[in-house]
């Protein structure tokens, strides 16, 4: 196996290192995790980024830190917090790595079809900017998006073996992907049932029990390679029942609402016909890849159907728990190869047709992808490169950031060496990362958790016992609702009362999100017994 990967880097080297550095630039533009933003204005990247830095310091989710993701992924921000504990640039790395997984195996998929390496090399840029756009890939640092390189790489062992003769590291590492994915975020694990259902009742089909019974043992001690060392982890820690209560119990009770499939799809199209036509665009595009997927020769109609089964699972899986929130849907980006395959093939005909030289149009496509991942992704226009944004400030006053702004607000006044500070009805804004501070409470912030009612009421209960020194809290207001005004459900009126009576106002700032809402962030400090 060791041989065969260093035959591979051997023979595609130049490949794999073009296709590593277009990661890493292309990554400095699409996750505000980069170095090119001042802030980062993702609340659940705050949010992780937080818990794994309370990590290192023994703080544990669930039990010290409340939140309902998967430990898999508070231990990716943890390492992400030891590269660089103030910024989001170990996620940046991250994120760029998974780029560059993605791009690899986009790579391979389109060349078992179209078989030529140069076409296939360029034309797997198109994947970029097709997948991560605006639509569905917000801001960055999705778990979605770290699901992805294991998505696209069982795709290609499906392809790859038509009969489902997978070795026994195929399927052991098929079990370390659906461990790692279950204990990031079980609800995205769509492809794996349903191929893995389909894989299921073929072999039963074909009464091969024991190679059926084989894949299932090498799948599991995949799983188990994961899954015994988390549990170890979390044992150790005193923290295993929270993790389990919060993981599954809560967020099945608490956060995926049990309501109808129909109520779910409703509910969705109600709330996306306030986006833009990009989000339709996007939904054409993969269904057409999909579509495509059946005429490809190259594929065996085995593999076709598990993957359909897996797009399936996917779709009805997703819709039901996505609480309509449209970057859910990036679970499915991995079926947008096939689109990229698409022009991959058209691009093959095209030069077979003009006599074209290859080498010529892979470069201008190459080109036309690069241009192209600006325009279906604009999150540049927030970056350093434009200081002067909305997304850093709306007033146009300053070009800092509320978090920077209130940082050096909170450490010049703060009382103690570590300031206490309790992030109010809402999810992290950033401001323990730009204060390089850690929660003194389990309920830090409100998540949308929203019927949890102890995260409610031990925030108010922190507010009230005047436990911390500073309180940040954020409203918001729609811009494309005429007389919106700015709101925060979270923030009851006794909240606001008890924050004007025995906190002061000591700074407040705009900024614009998602280019659809207004928000407002105030922060207060608590007043002297003597003011």
């Amino acid at each position: 196996m060791m041989n065969k990967m260093r035959k591979e880097i051997k023979a595609n080297g130049y490949y794999y290192l073009w296709l590593l550095v277009v990661s890493f630039i292309a990554m400095l533009f699409m996750t505000t995790a980069s170095p090119m933003f001042q802030a980062n204005n993702s609340w659940d990247t705050n949010d992780m980024f937080t818990i794994g830095r309370g990590m290192l310091h023994g703080m544990m989710p669930y039990r010290y830190l409340f939140d309902q993701r998967g430990p898999v992924i508070y231990i990716l921000h943890t390492f992400a917090a030891i590269i660089s504990n103030h910024s989001g640039l170990g996620l940046y790395i991250f994120e760029a790595l998974a780029l560059f997984i993605d791009l690899l195996f986009v790579q391979k998929i389109i060349n078992f079809v179209v078989k030529n390496k140069l076409i296939s090399y360029a034309s797997t840029f198109l994947f970029i900017p097709f997948t991560f756009n605006n639509t569905i890939f917000i801001n960055g640092d999705l778990v979605e998006e770290f699901m992805l390189p294991m998505a696209l790489v069982t795709i290609y062992k499906i392809i790859q073996h038509p009969g489902f003769h997978f070795s026994h590291w195929d399927a052991y590492w098929q079990g370390i992907f659906v461990a790692l994915i279950f204990w990031s975020k079980y609800t995205i694990l769509g492809l794996w049932i349903g191929c893995f259902l389909y894989i299921g009742i073929y072999l039963l089909i074909k009464k091969e029990f024991k190679r059926a019974l084989i894949m299932v043992r090498d799948a599991f001690l995949g799983f188990i390679t994961i899954t015994i060392p988390l549990f170890i982890y979390f044992i150790a820690f005193r923290s295993f029942r929270a993790m389990l209560h919060v993981y599954f119990y809560l967020n099945l009770n608490y956060y995926h609402k049990t309501a109808s499939l129909f109520t779910q799809v409703k509910s969705y199209l109600m709330r996306i016909s306030s986006y833009n036509h990009d989000w339709d665009k996007y939904v054409i595009i993969l269904l057409i890849g999909v579509i495509f997927m059946f005429f490809i020769r190259e594929f065996n109609w085995n593999a076709k159907g598990a993957l359909a089964l897996g797009f399936i699972s996917d779709v009805v899986i997703t819709t039901y728990v996505s609480n309509n929130y449209v970057y859910y849907y990036f679970a499915m980006a991995s079926y947008m190869v096939f689109f990229t395959l698409l022009l991959a093939v058209l691009i093959k005909q095209l030069t077979k047709i003009k006599g074209l030289s290859l080498a010529i149009v892979s470069t201008f496509v190459f080109v036309i992808a690069m241009m192209l991942i600006p325009v279906n992704n604009n999150e540049f226009i927030y970056s350093r490169l434009f200081p002067n944004n909305p997304y850093v400030d709306a007033s146009g006053k300053t070009n800092e950031s509320f978090q920077n702004q209130f940082a050096r607000i909170i450490l010049h006044d703060s009382t103690t060496d570590n300031p206490t500070i309790l992030n109010f009805g809402s999810m992290d804004t950033g401001i323990f990362t730009s204060t390089q501070t850690l929660p003194n409470t389990k309920f830090y912030i409100q998540n949308n958790m929203h019927a949890y009612k102890p995260m409610r009421i031990g925030q108010l209960s922190q507010l009230e016992d005047e436990k911390d020194q500073f309180v940040v809290i954020t409203y918001m207001k729609s811009l494309k609702r005429h007389h919106s005004h700015f709101t925060n459900s979270n923030i009851t009126p006794f909240a606001q009362r008890f924050l004007s009576t025995h906190y002061t106002k000591v700074a407040e700032h705009t900024n614009i999100l998602d280019g659809r809402l207004l928000y407002k962030h105030i922060l207060y400090e608590l007043k002297q017994p003597n003011s």
